[in-house]
């Protein structure tokens, strides 16, 4: 059974049941991937930081008590020099009970005496205590929060995406490229229904809804599109940098593409080629891959090679568009929306994209 590739249900997907398009296969090989990014209620490095100042704050209340009692330690040691003996001449016209509370006295006084010097002469090993309790709790800190960002790292968050929860970083290692001639893979080659199911499969959630709140926070808004069941109509610029790409490969095969186009039609197709291109240039460069790709000898060319085969820092692909998918909107339904002023959106329904597939004599839409 052909693979329906128009253009319009590229854009909204098809619903799971409806479906038919083989899935494709990862090109890629994941190796070492971290923990499961922790969700928005796990404890974030921020966390760790308060409750560091926190700690600091109570052993810097503690040294200050330290302060404290070695200033009324200072002073009892000026008073000790001050003191008459215990024992003075001056009691010893006294009685017997006299005698007996005086040295019941003296026995308490001495008590304390000996409390406050005890406490006095621990001062030095109190402050030595807490000075190695915040080194050990800034180093403990310190080391979870680099483990905390090494295992959530997803971006430094300058702009505001609902979708960021779902990002999570991994090495990935690309295919080995061994030649430009020939070469083939789940996504190219000579047109055929499994390779376009692929693609199909690819941007089956290019379309989704986004909330109000979400829409709010958003820049350079005018007009939003505002879905008749609630939402807003919305697209993460990698379903559509994929369509870009999809375009474009189109363009290597116009006979099975594009076999019936008139020259409007060619027109209008390649500028939105000249559009996919510049697209494409602006988010490699906002991106700026800085992979090392070494250079070798190789036996095929005198001329040196590189190695794509590198460890590439990524985006895990298939949570972020699963994260799309859970939001998934068909907007081909006619009369499922509306523009203000011009009226239905798709009064005929889905756009159909005819192609002649090779070796087949046959055409799929």
């Amino acid at each position: 059974m052909a693979c329906r590739t128009s253009f319009t249900n590229r854009k909204v997907g098809y619903p799971d049941a409806d479906y038919k398009c083989p899935i494709g296969y990862s090109d890629v090989k994941v190796e070492n991937s971290p923990p499961k990014l922790p969700g928005r209620g796990s404890k974030s490095w921020i966390y760790h930081l308060t409750r560091l100042f926190d700690l600091c704050y109570l052993l810097l209340k503690s040294i200050f008590l330290d302060l404290r009692l070695k200033r009324d330690c200072d002073m009892l040691s000026e008073k000790e020099e001050q003191e008459t003996p215990f024992l003075d001449d001056s009691r010893s016209g006294s009685s017997f009970e006299e005698e007996a509370d005086i040295v019941r006295q003296e026995r308490v006084s001495r008590a304390n005496h000996n409390a406050k010097r005890s406490r006095c002469s621990n001062i030095g090993i109190s402050f030595l205590l807490h000075g190695f309790l915040i080194l050990g709790y800034t180093l403990v800190a310190w080391a979870v929060i680099v483990k905390t960002k090494a295992k959530t790292f997803a971006g430094p968050e300058l702009v505001y995406s609902p979708a960021r929860e779902s990002v999570k970083y991994e090495a990935q290692h690309f295919p080995l490229l061994k030649g430009f001639t020939n070469f083939t893979g789940p996504y190219s080659g000579v047109p055929t229904p499994e390779i376009d199911g692929r693609w199909e499969a690819l941007m089956k959630n290019l379309v989704f809804r986004i909330t109000e709140d979400e829409m709010k926070q958003l820049e350079g808004l005018r007009d939003p599109v505002k879905l008749p069941d609630g939402g807003y109509l919305a697209t993460l610029n990698v379903h559509h940098e994929l369509h870009c790409l999809m375009r474009l490969r189109w363009n290597l095969y116009p006979e099975f593409y594009f076999p019936d186009a008139t020259p409007d039609m060619l027109v209008r197709n390649r500028e939105h080629s000249e559009h996919c291109i510049d697209t494409l240039r602006l988010s490699t460069m906002c991106r700026s891959d800085i992979t090392i790709l070494p250079s070798q000898w190789i036996r095929e060319t005198r001329e040196p090679a590189l190695n794509f085969a590198s460890a590439h820092e990524c985006v895990n692909y298939d949570l972020v568009d699963q994260w799309a998918g859970d939001r998934r909107v068909d907007i081909s339904e006619p009369g499922y929306l509306q523009h203000p002023n011009l009226g239905v959106a798709y009064p005929h329904g889905p756009l159909k994209h005819t192609y002649r597939y090779p070796n087949t004599g046959g055409s799929s839409s």
